[in-house]
């Protein structure tokens, strides 16, 4: 759907299509003081980062970026999957080993719907982008685990979604939102070689526990292994082990 806003002499087009969109988080940002830590965030994560959106353009509508947070339109589910993918395996990076005082991991909610893209509003001529389907992924990315991607069932039941050999979805069920605006169904997207993602017994953003954090780094260590390792018995016992670490951390 197209139509026009009127500007004095100008116009500006108001296009509604039907986007992904992809905001994310980094826990333990906010631990990071100091001139020296702000700089080792930028060069480490930043900067990566930022290389990480220059290669994936074409896919990209709009994006923004704030302290610690992120913000992309994606052209379809599929493209906002991958690149929340490729996020994720950034943060399984020692950053400890590299100078950061804290570690630090990444969230990322992933919904699509249908957005108001207006072209050429802003000052450079680039779009401005938004929507209730905005607004609502906005509210996901807090409850998300560190070190995980969820998605919405809008993304879930896209074709290409499905269809890719690349991804897995597990089903998380309903899943209450922050500051009480209600429940959703929810999705965790990982790699066919990832152990499954459950739900966690607390989704409570204000009570953020610094078990996930080792859990992901857990998760994270025994994903390179089992790629590693060669012996049966002792892939076995590796799952074991993880399996058992899965129990007791999901309660």
């Amino acid at each position: 759907m197209v139509s026009k806003l009127g500007r004095g002499t100008e116009s500006l087009q108001l296009l509604r299509e039907l986007r992904c969109v992809l905001f994310a988080d980094v826990s333990g940002f906010s631990k990071l003081v100091g001139e020296v830590q702000m700089r080792l965030f930028c060069e480490h994560v930043i900067r990566p980062l930022g290389f990480r959106i220059s290669e994936s353009h074409e896919h990209i509508i709009d994006f923004n970026t704030w302290g610690d947070g992120l913000f992309i339109v994606f052209d379809t589910p599929i493209s906002a999957c991958r690149f929340g993918l490729q996020l994720r395996d950034h943060f399984r990076t020692d950053f400890r080993s590299l100078g950061l005082s804290v570690d630090v991991n990444i969230r990322c909610a992933i919904h699509a719907g249908e957005l108001c893209v207006i072209k050429g509003a802003m000052a450079n001529g680039e779009p401005y982008v938004l929507g209730d389907e905005i607004t609502l992924a906005a509210r996901i990315e807090p409850i998300v685990r560190p070190g995980e991607v969820w998605v919405t069932q809008a993304v879930s039941s896209n074709r290409g979604v499905q269809e890719c050999q690349d991804f897995v979805l597990d089903d998380l069920g309903e899943v209450s939102l922050a500051k009480g605006y209600g429940d959703i169904h929810l999705f965790g997207l990982r790699r066919p070689q990832d152990l499954p993602i459950t739900k966690g017994p607390n989704q409570n953003a204000t009570k953020e526990l610094s078990s996930s954090l080792v859990f992901a780094k857990l998760s994270t260590m025994y994903s390179d292994l089992i790629q590693r390792i060669d012996s049966p018995d002792l892939q076995k016992s590796l799952a074991e082990f993880y399996s058992t670490a899965l129990e007791l951390h999901t309660g």
